[in-house]
């Protein structure tokens, strides 16, 4: 759900973890808007030039549209901040106390919540295959005469 943000309703928003009013993913997508909302707003096409190239910005036309159509922008994308990837690596994927944990708060307010949600799904279906994992390998050295 999508709802606009008035600063006057900034008590009704819930704060992340960290304290910061949106979370990485509402950040990342405010600022794609943002940088593909630039638009010619004149009544003519604009003439630019790169590399001995020439190609026109139409009007009503997204710049960064118009930059990735020529090839002069290839991709637009986040950077990660490294003292929280640094601290998910630490807390989540080098954690050999316990296999079952993640940090699930922490994943959503970096990466967002399809991720989130797929991560939370993927713990708790390994947690419920442990059940049948050990049955089956019971089940398994039985059979072998064990």
């Amino acid at each position: 759900m999508e709802l606009q943000f008035e600063w006057e309703q900034v008590a009704a928003f819930v704060r992340q973890p960290d304290g910061s009013l949106f979370s990485w993913r509402e950040r990342f997508t405010c600022f794609r808007y943002l940088i593909y909302g630039i638009v010619n707003k004149t009544n003519s096409e604009i003439s630019l030039k790169f590399d001995d190239k020439e190609f026109y910005w139409k009007q009503n036309e997204s710049l960064l549209r118009r930059l990735e159509d020529e090839g002069v922008v290839k991709l637009v994308f986040p950077l990660h901040e490294e003292i929280k990837r640094k601290q998910l690596l630490r807390n989540w994927a080098l954690n050999w106390h316990d296999f079952t944990w993640q940090p699930i708060d922490e994943v959503y307010s970096y990466f967002g919540t399809k991720i989130a949600t797929y991560f939370a799904f993927l713990g708790m279906y390994t947690r419920w295959l442990f059940f049948p994992a050990v049955s089956g390998l019971a089940t398994q050295l039985i059979d072998f005469g064990y």
